[in-house]
């Protein structure tokens, strides 16, 4: 499960900002994003099993700024 926020705002005419910030895997369940197979190293010819887990609880932010192009005097 995804959770995620978002503000936009005008920092002048010219100037305009977003702020995000989102947790991914809320729950923090364990996922199975990658499965694989090798041979058993130590002489055998078992397979062994790897699996390979998902990120748990994850949180990201974001800022960015847009500048209005079209406002630019060159």
């Amino acid at each position: 499960m995804r959770l995620d926020a978002s503000l936009n705002f005008n920092l002048s005419p010219l100037f305009k900002a977003s702020f995000t910030a989102g947790v991914i895997n809320v729950t923090d369940g364990s996922n199975v994003i990658n499965r694989y197979y090798k041979v058993n190293s130590k002489g055998s010819n078992d397979a062994v099993q790897i699996d390979n887990q998902s990120l748990g609880l994850t949180p990201n932010i974001r800022l960015a700024e847009v500048i209005h192009r079209d406002l630019v005097q060159y």
